[in-house]
């Protein structure tokens, strides 16, 4: 049995930002793939499904619920880092191409930049990004949340021809922190029509939604006098999820003829509307009934399918959750070594969130052996990524598209671009290589966003 301590789970969470139910047990297991046969008939429409490495599953619940509760340490202070302080600077050689991603190389590191850029920006000039060969984008909104910035992630938009980029910032703070803990599928009446085939999580849809509506008098006029054709939503880690969110809310929006959206329709005729987005959570639940089919909502999650694109970098475990649970499992087993000589700090957060270790340790004994604790973890294996997912092994490796068919596609024709096929590689310092590596990279080596040399800067 493994001794998997509070202490290495908490910094698992609090690194990851999701204090997920991300936890598969044979009991999860074995009920989620008696319910999602007919619930998750949807998504065979692109995909089968498959159980997650459920051969290895079988005594998990034993190796690791049980054990959460046993060793409650102190917790060291301060791991946060922003991504901007990742260490050395580092290019990623090979930018995602149009074929992957749907849009030009130029405007995918754009948006890296932006969704780097909003960590750190205090004002909307902050935003304007131009480089040597005068590609440029000029800031059109900066919302910090004025009164609220406290409790809300900054928001920007800027403009590139005729293209409109909508970035959200990623997780920087207790709040945040919060919002990706609030994994919870939410249907809503902003996409009625296919409320029954789509939830999402929902926190990121609050935010994203907040957003949208509070500035969308202005942004559906700019749209409209500027003849703004295409419409891309980013961001990195929690703002990336949020801009997948974002999307789908758009895209609903849009077709809505009762919606103030669309009247970009009615003045401008069709517009695209796309994700691009780094290193996020899985933000999305299909749902569908045996007895009650929904092709025109089916159609529109293949539509959404094919205007959605992700990076994936390296063992990074962010985009693993929620839904990759033994991926997740692999990455804190991973972490226990590290943790246990004391050379690593734990996030402040931790403090803040679970400082009650005693209450923390009775609320864990009394829920690990409930329905209510399996049932929890089952959730998290219903997620799913939509559209192509870029993985790129390492910096210097070519992008190679993946695709998520679900925690039980079963993959008997050995398909070899499964995003759940590729597994977790062991490290010798996990936490630190996801913090200063695999997650913040992307956008802030500067990975994918514009290099100095770029932008002119020395």
């Amino acid at each position: 049995m493994v001794n998997f301590s509070v202490n290495s789970l908490l910094c698992v969470i609090c690194v990851l930002g999701t204090a997920q139910s991300f936890v598969p047990t044979s009991f999860a297991l074995r009920s989620m793939q008696k319910t999602t046969t007919s619930s998750m008939k949807l998504l065979n429409s692109f995909t089968d499904f498959f159980e997650d490495r459920a051969e290895d599953a079988g005594d998990f619940y034993d190796r690791f619920a049980k054990p959460f509760a046993k060793d409650v340490k102190s917790l060291a202070s301060d791991l946060k880092r922003t991504p901007d302080e990742t260490g050395a600077y580092t290019v990623f050689k090979h930018i995602p191409t149009k074929e992957m991603t749907g849009i030009s190389p130029d405007m995918t590191q754009l948006c890296a930049t932006l969704s780097n850029r909003l960590y750190h920006a205090t004002e909307i000039d902050e935003l304007h990004v131009k480089t040597v060969d005068d590609f440029e984008a000029v800031p059109f909104i900066f919302d910090n949340g004025g009164a609220f910035n406290q409790t809300s992630s900054p928001f920007g938009v800027i403009i590139s021809g005729k293209t409109m980029i909508l970035g959200w910032r990623g997780t920087s703070g207790l709040i945040d922190q919060l919002n990706d803990v609030a994994c919870a599928p939410q249907s809503s009446m902003i996409w009625r029509k296919h409320a029954e085939t789509i939830k999402a999580q929902g926190a990121m849809t609050s935010v994203a939604a907040d957003d949208l509506v509070t500035h969308e008098n202005d942004i559906i006029k700019k749209i409209i006098d500027d003849g703004i054709t295409e419409i891309i939503t980013t961001g990195h880690s929690l703002g990336g999820g949020v801009a997948q969110v974002a999307n789908l809310i758009l895209s609903a929006q849009t077709e809505d003829e009762t919606s103030p959206w669309h009247k970009i329709i009615e003045k401008n005729g069709n517009i695209s509307i796309r994700s691009m987005c780094f290193e996020p959570p899985m933000t999305t639940v299909l749902v569908a009934k045996e007895e009650k089919k929904h092709p025109e909502s089916e159609a529109f999650v293949e539509s959404l399918i094919s205007r959605s694109c992700l990076t994936v970098f390296g063992n990074d475990p962010v985009p693993r959750s929620y839904g990759y649970l033994t991926f997740l499992e692999d990455f804190a087993q991973n972490c226990e070594a590290e943790i246990a000589s004391d050379k690593l700090h734990i996030p402040k957060v931790a403090q803040q969130m679970f400082h009650m270790r005693g209450q923390l340790t009775h609320l864990i004994d009394e829920k690990t052996d409930s329905n209510e604790f399996r049932w929890l973890m089952a959730v998290g294996s219903k997620y799913v990524h939509l559209g192509n997912i870029i993985h790129y092994e390492n910096k210097d490796a070519m992008p190679r598209i993946l695709h998520d068919k679900g925690a039980f596609f079963k993959n008997k024709a050995g398909l070899k671009n499964v995003f759940r096929s590729v597994k977790y590689e062991k490290c010798d310092a996990p936490l630190d290589t996801f913090v200063k590596d695999w997650h913040n990279l992307p956008v802030a080596g500067p990975g994918i966003s514009f290099s100095k040399a770029q932008l002119g800067e020395k």
